[in-house]
């Protein structure tokens, strides 16, 4: 994987899993619900848009590497 796509996947799961059960786990302890209701859309509107385009850039370089390896001519194009 690469190195700017793999920091950012990182990032995009720790928004989308690790807030979510940090705000849980606040939840718990002080009662108050509304900090994971607050929270929850937040992350998941978060970590959702980041994965995607984290997983639409994955896709860009998977395909120039493609071309790059079938068609050596032609990859100065992409």
């Amino acid at each position: 994987m690469y190195k700017n796509t793999k920091f950012a996947l990182i990032a995009s799961l720790v928004v989308l899993i690790g807030f979510p059960v940090l705000f849980i786990l606040i939840s718990l302890f002080t009662g108050q619900w509304g900090y994971l209701l607050w929270s929850i859309i937040h992350s998941f509107t978060a970590g959702f848009t980041g994965l995607m385009i984290t997983f639409m850039q994955l896709k860009k370089a998977v395909f120039a590497n493609f071309v790059a390896f079938t068609h050596p001519k032609k990859s100065a194009q992409y």
